[in-house]
């Protein structure tokens, strides 16, 4: 008899435990996804910190001029672009936000992440040229998700620019008298080849 009770009691507590796995387990991969999603963020960051310092003293503006006393042998068009995809709890915690108001800081960040990567990419391609910097930058961005809904499934991100190659120090390029801006208070040039 012993034996019967304590196989019903041990039945009753698995098939609870059960039932309590299958109300709990959708809260519990998304304190999971949350908590993998930060650690991936958080790896972002430092990894851009780091690419970032690496820049040196590469110039990125977003005047449309290259900067005074700059001989410009070159110019290119360059761009980077990047999808930065929101993770559900991030999703979750916004859906939130909505409903008691104020600042969405974790669809910020993603925002942010996606603007340092995308003008990092821009940055190398306009290395691969051998531009020393850009100017003109420019930086779209596009929301992709359903809007009726109100979630976010991520944000993509496009920064274009002028890479500018400088002139040889001493070479003789069209605009080089132009480019140096040897006047105080001289209005700097149009990028050569640029309409004005």
């Amino acid at each position: 008899m012993e034996s019967n009770d304590s196989l019903g009691i041990i039945g009753g507590l698995v098939v609870f435990l059960f039932v309590v796995l299958i109300f709990l387990s959708p809260f519990l991969l998304l304190i999971f996804g949350g908590l993998i999603g930060a650690a991936r963020e958080r790896r972002h960051f430092e990894e851009l910190a780091e690419r970032e310092k690496a820049l040196g003293g590469f110039l990125l503006t977003d005047l449309k001029t290259p900067p005074p006393g700059m001989a410009v042998a070159n110019t290119a068009l360059v761009s980077g672009s990047v999808v930065i995809a929101a993770d559900h709890f991030k999703n979750f915690c916004a859906q939130w936000r909505k409903v008691f108001g104020g600042e969405f800081r974790a669809l910020g960040k993603m925002q942010e992440r996606a603007r340092r990567e995308a003008i990092l990419r821009m940055v190398d391609e306009a290395r691969q040229l051998g531009a020393t910097s850009v100017c003109n930058i420019r930086v779209e961005t596009s929301t992709i998700g359903s809007r009726q809904e109100g979630r976010v499934a991520g944000c993509e991100l496009l920064a274009y620019g002028t890479a500018l190659v400088p002139a040889a120090p001493g070479a003789s390029t069209p605009d080089a008298s132009a480019t140096s801006m040897s006047t105080p208070g001289a209005v700097p040039p149009p990028i050569p080849g640029s309409p004005r």
